[in-house]
């Protein structure tokens, strides 16, 4: 199967509101606390820290969920017989794909932050805010690894991109994983693909121990996290492979169990919140379990993306206008949110009330999420399509014989 599933998509859109949640909510203190394990005293909070509503600003296991999602996605033309592009015309897309409006975007970033920001701070905002985000001015390094997406800097300017430099980077090595996970059953492609990534993993890793510099450090440290979120591409593609197999497992299961099998998604999606006791764990022990803790997440997205597909009453509600637009301007969405976040704080934020400035984020974002869309993404994907399509034509052109 290589056409969209709408309902994917959708949950693609719903996950890019749930990271634009997740960052406003970070701008106050309680929900700061919450996410950073700091001491607070406040029940709804809390419910909303340490139980399944957590889903509701869980921008982290959002963030998995698309590089899951991603790999079930990049599989799909791989799996099917009636691929026909090479690996040229699959790197043009993806670059006018990931990489034109994410360029697009953060130069307008660099823009906004060259014009607006005075580095000083905002004493209205949460500290981390403030020292975080347009904290400094722009350094040769960070523009140099904003174009060629070595992973330094992005916090400063336009944080969420920090996923999108993963996102590209895989998609260069993403067809010589399906050479694994079409060869191979489930069980040794999870051990050889898990196994060469997280070997690539661990001599970065090592690497990492003996650099001093702060920017090559960094970007050590970003090339290691691309080899860990390698592996949840790899469990998308299994996922692509063999859910037509699983589907009719799935139908099996009574209504009631079903309802019980999503709340075991959710509280697998939310594990590291619901048990916040392996959050305790430090040193190489509390690395290896917050590893682990991901990759529960992950098992938590491919039974939420089970539901997405088979169940009706999900599809149904997934597959509404409002839904299939949303995930339309997902990628967008993502792009934008924080650059209106710290444009509307440091404008304003500084005129009104912070927490008044702060309401009007998310509809301003979905409304440039909607321009950015129409006038950039699309554009860019478009131009892929060309771009392609004009090779394909060339190369059906005879070449004139020399005489």
């Amino acid at each position: 199967m290589s056409g969209r599933i709408h309902s994917l998509d959708s949950l693609r859109g719903i996950s890019a509101l749930i990271v634009l949640i997740h960052h406003c909510l970070l701008m106050t203190p309680l929900f700061y606390a919450a996410h950073y394990n700091e001491p607070y005293n406040n029940w709804v909070v809390s419910l909303f820290d340490n139980t399944i509503l957590h889903t509701v600003w869980a921008g982290s296991e959002a963030v998995l969920l698309f590089f899951v999602l991603s790999g079930f996605v990049l599989a799909l033309p791989f799996l099917s017989f009636k691929n026909n592009y090479s690996y040229g015309d699959y790197i043009i897309k993806r670059i006018c794909r990931i990489y034109i409006p994410y360029i697009s975007v953060m130069t307008i970033a660099v823009l906004l932050m060259v014009f607006i920001a005075d580095y000083h701070g905002h004493t209205g905002l949460m500290d981390s805010f403030s020292e975080r985000r347009w904290a400094h001015p722009l350094s040769l390094e960070a523009a140099i690894s904003y174009i060629i997406m070595l992973g330094y800097d992005n916090t400063n300017v336009n944080g969420p991109t920090w996923s999108l430099v993963h996102e590209m980077r895989i998609s260069f090595f993403f067809p010589f994983l399906m050479l694994l996970v079409i060869k191979f059953d489930w069980k040794k492609a999870i051990i050889l693909g898990f196994g060469g990534s997280m070997f690539f993993w661990l001599v970065f890793y090592v690497m990492n121990i003996f650099i001093d510099n702060g920017f090559t450090s960094a970007v050590i440290n970003s090339f290691k996290d691309t080899f860990f979120y390698t592996t949840f591409f790899i469990i998308g593609a299994l996922f692509a492979k063999n859910y037509k197999n699983i589907l009719p497992l799935f139908n099996k299961i009574k209504s009631l169990n079903k309802i019980f099998l999503f709340l075991i998604a959710l509280i697998l999606f939310n594990f590291e919140d619901v048990f916040p006791f392996f959050q305790k764990f430090h040193g190489i022990v509390g690395l290896g379990i917050n590893l682990g803790v991901e990759w529960i997440a992950a098992i938590g997205v491919l039974i939420i993306f089970t539901f997405a597909i088979s169940s009706q009453p999900f599809n149904k509600l997934l597959t509404k206008p409002v839904f299939k637009w949303l995930g339309k301007v997902s990628y967008s969405l993502y792009l934008v949110h924080m650059v209106v976040l710290i444009t509307m704080m440091y404008t304003l934020g500084k005129i009104i009330p912070v927490y008044i400035a702060l309401s009007f984020v998310p509809i301003i974002s979905i409304l440039f999420a909607a321009i950015t869309h129409k006038f950039i993404e699309k554009p860019a994907q478009n131009l892929g399509n060309y771009l392609v399509n004009k090779k394909k034509r060339s190369e059906k052109i005879p070449q004139k014989q020399i005489v």
